[in-house]
């Protein structure tokens, strides 16, 4: 998924911005920020992104 450019990340964020949650979103996303794929700062992720970075307990201190 990191370095894919087909749109498979896609599905991950997609669901995120519908709800659509696991136990392992957080694990998956810590280690997509410590990767930093070109995707991550497409446009059309930012609502994704953003919502995780404020969920994700490992990126945030408030919620660990």
């Amino acid at each position: 998924m990191l370095g894919q450019t087909g749109g498979h990340e896609n599905y991950f964020l997609n669901n995120v911005l519908h709800g659509i949650r696991t136990a392992s979103d957080d694990e998956i996303f810590t280690v997509v920020e410590r990767q930093s794929p070109n995707w991550i700062s497409a446009d059309r992720y930012q609502d994704a992104v953003a919502l995780l970075r404020r969920t994700t307990t490992g990126l945030n201190p408030a919620k660990g």
